[in-house]
């Protein structure tokens, strides 16, 4: 019904809201094993919609839907190329998304890196900075967030860190308290490992206050 919706040329927004309340209202009744191919089609359809047509709101609330279903890769793979798309339009609790049964880290920071990787590659640094900028911001607050995690290995932070290019950020001052909160959690990270993490830090877009901080502490070195 709904490729013959597409073939008739429906509104993409009014098919979204079909397939969403198609999925609210199947969930209720339906076994796990039907659960899951609801949401795969479900899935499957918005990846041939306009993506303006559903918003990331929505993209997050299928993808919570999905943590406790063994839905197919391919169908993941598409759900989180359709949410890193519009990484700009997220908020922090979107990105909260608790780590898999087995993993340590309180939350899943390589599903946030996998859709840090879909927005670099679909080229949006370069044809606009103002999303990416936005993305800077929300990453920023995200690895604030996830520092404490005492099972977070340096390499993960590292890896969140220096996913964006430097233009992304006029300030480092957010990522440089990040960083100090990390590395007062995680004392016991060896020299070499604390150098790599200040090297994340552009010290010149640095503020002021942040460089005196820095400097009387001394709990990151230039």
């Amino acid at each position: 019904m709904v490729k013959s919706m597409l073939s008739r040329k429906f509104d993409h927004v009014i098919i979204s809201r079909f397939l969403l309340y198609y999925q609210k209202t199947k969930f209720f009744t339906a076994p796990s094993v039907e659960k899951r191919s609801i949401v795969e089609m479900v899935i499957n359809m918005h990846y041939n919609l306009d993506p303006s047509s559903v918003s990331c709101k929505s993209l997050f609330g299928i993808l919570r839907v999905i943590l406790s279903l063994n839905v197919s890769k391919c169908s993941r793979y598409k759900l989180e190329n359709m949410i890193g798309s519009q990484l700009d339009q997220a908020t922090l609790d979107n990105l909260l998304v608790p780590s898999p049964y087995g993993i340590n880290y309180f939350y899943d920071a390589n599903l946030v890196l996998r859709f840090l990787k879909v927005f670099i590659h679909g080229g949006t640094c370069q044809v606009n900075p103002m999303p990416v900028r936005r993305v800077a911001s929300l990453i920023d607050l995200y690895i604030a967030e996830i520092a404490p995690d005492p099972c977070l290995k340096p390499s993960k932070f590292m890896a969140l860190a220096t996913a964006l290019p430097d233009s992304a950020r006029d300030s480092y001052d957010e990522l440089y308290h990040a960083m100090d909160m990390y590395l007062e959690v995680h004392a016991e990270i060896s020299e070499e490992e604390k150098l790599k993490i200040c090297r994340g830090l552009n010290y010149e877009k640095l503020s002021g206050e942040a460089c005196s901080a820095l400097v009387s502490e001394q709990k990151l070195s230039f």
